[in-house]
This record gives C-alpha cells, sequence and structure tokens, in this order.
C-alpha cells in the first residue's frame, strides 16, 4: 500500500500535546506571524494556510500544497480551469456564508482553482482542532462554528466537477479528494458528540445525502471517485485505493 502523502517532519517542538493546533503550530517555523492570541481555533486555521504556503512554494510550480496533520503533506498540479468555473457547480442551497468571500471573491487566486481545496484543508485543520482540544486539553471556546468543512464539501466537488468537464481532473486530485471528503465528513460526526447541534451544517450534510440538487454530484463522486456521502464515521484509509477499513476509525493524529 502507498500513501498518496509526502513525509512532511515537524520544524520544532514548541507547541506540547497531540492537538492539531499544536501539530500545525510545530510544523511551521513562521507561526508568530499567523496566531491568533485570542482563539487556538483559528490559530489553527491561519498557520495551516502558512504550511500550504511553504509546501507550495517548496515544490515549485503551478502546483498547490497542503498539510493534513501527522507529518503528511501533498502537492497536487493545478487544474486546467478557473476557480470562477466551479460556481455553476454550487446549488443555491449549498452557497453558505463563505460562498461570496471565496468562490466569487478572492479573484487574485482565479487561476488558481485549488485554492478552494487550501481553504477546504485549513477548515477542516481548524474544526480537528477544536475537537481534539477539548478532548485531550478541555479547551473550549465561545461561539465555535464548526460548520466550515461541510460547506467547503460543496465548494471542493465543485471544484472537482469543473475540472473534470475540463479534461483537467488529475489522478492526484482524485486521490486526495476522496481522502479530504472523508476526513471532512469525520470532522463533522465526530463534532456532533463535543459541540451543540448546528442547523446550517445539518442542513447542508442532509442536502448532500439526499438531496435532489445535490444528485448530480452524488453521480460524480461515485463515479469518478468511488466515493458515496457517508451516514457515519470512516475509516481514514490514505492510500489512493477504496479503502478496506479496519473495524476501528483511525483519527488524524494516530
Amino acid at each position: 500500500m502507498t500513501s498518496i502523502f509526502k513525509p512532511y517532519p515537524a520544524k520544532q517542538n514548541i507547541e506540547k500535546g497531540q492537538t492539531m493546533y499544536a501539530d500545525v503550530i510545530n510544523h511551521c517555523l513562521a507561526y508568530k506571524e499567523y496566531i491568533d492570541p485570542s482563539s487556538k481555533i483559528t490559530s489553527a486555521h491561519e498557520v495551516t494556510h502558512r504550511c500550504n504556503s511553504d509546501i507550495r512554494n517548496e515544490a515549485g510550480g503551478n502546483v498547490n500544497g497542503f498539510y493534513v496533520g501527522n507529518d503528511r503533506a501533498i502537492v497536487i498540479p493545478e487544474p486546467n480551469t478557473k476557480k470562477s468555473d466551479c460556481a455553476q457547480y454550487i446549488p443555491e442551497s449549498l452557497r453558505g456564508g463563505r460562498y461570496s468571500l471565496y468562490i466569487t471573491g478572492q479573484q487574485e487566486w482565479n487561476n488558481q482553482p485549488l485554492y478552494i481545496f487550501d481553504e477546504f484543508v485549513a477548515y477542516t485543520n481548524d474544526v480537528w482542532a477544536a475537537i481534539m482540544l477539548k478532548r485531550l486539553e478541555n479547551y473550549v471556546e465561545q461561539g465555535v462554528i464548526i460548520d466550515g468543512p461541510v460547506e467547503f464539501i460543496s465548494y471542493a466537488t465543485a471544484t472537482m466537477m469543473a475540472a473534470d468537464r475540463a479534461g483537467s481532473l488529475n489522478q492526484p486530485l482524485i486521490d486526495f479528494g476522496r481522502w479530504m471528503l472523508r476526513h471532512a465528513y469525520n470532522s463533522y460526526f465526530e463534532s456532533l458528540k463535543d459541540f451543540p447541534p448546528y442547523d446550517v451544517q445539518d442542513k447542508i450534510y442532509n442536502i448532500h445525502k439526499s438531496g435532489n440538487e445535490w444528485q448530480m454530484h452524488r453521480t460524480f463522486l461515485k463515479q469518478r471517485l468511488n466515493y458515496e456521502v457517508p451516514s457515519g464515521i470512516e475509516p481514514e484509509n490514505d492510500d489512493p485505493n477504496p479503502p478496506t477499513p479496519p473495524d476501528t476509525p483511525i483519527n488524524w493524529y494516530i
């Protein structure tokens, strides 16, 4: 079994613990520039962006790079599309609070459609940070918003559909897309154990699972990624093949 990820060792040992917050801090030499003193969860998000930038710049070329925790990174060629091309694949009912900021906004990234995945990874990392900070350190922030990963599943899927239409859905993006969908949905299901229900993300998930406006997307995911919207926690295998899961899910930090 060959991992889709490359090793990305820690750069330092500044932050103790096994949370995603500590993980990204220790993988980013410039972390102080991205820390929000009022929020470890926001800090995990922003430091993830710098990790992604470091990976992308180290690789060079028309690629993007992502850090997903536990010393794992991946570099993916940018599809031959525009970021704006994904909008046509996002139903009105799934255009959430971040749509205008990241999809129609941020036009300076329009030639790098995997910018959407950069945000997808950062939002997913920050929710895992929130989950593990609470479980391992009893750290809780007031007003935690945990719908980012589920909202960005819609946008990331649309990005892959646009790439597919352009004949530019490359295998690394297929493999990473499949893995990120599992990782993001798992963050949703795990967050339900630790945080109050949030109707925005529940509505999005239910549309993904059975909404008519997401039928085309479910077909795409099944046909092109061999992936189906889950009903609960799925084991996270990082190999490029359809998973043959063990009985117990693999947490990101193991």
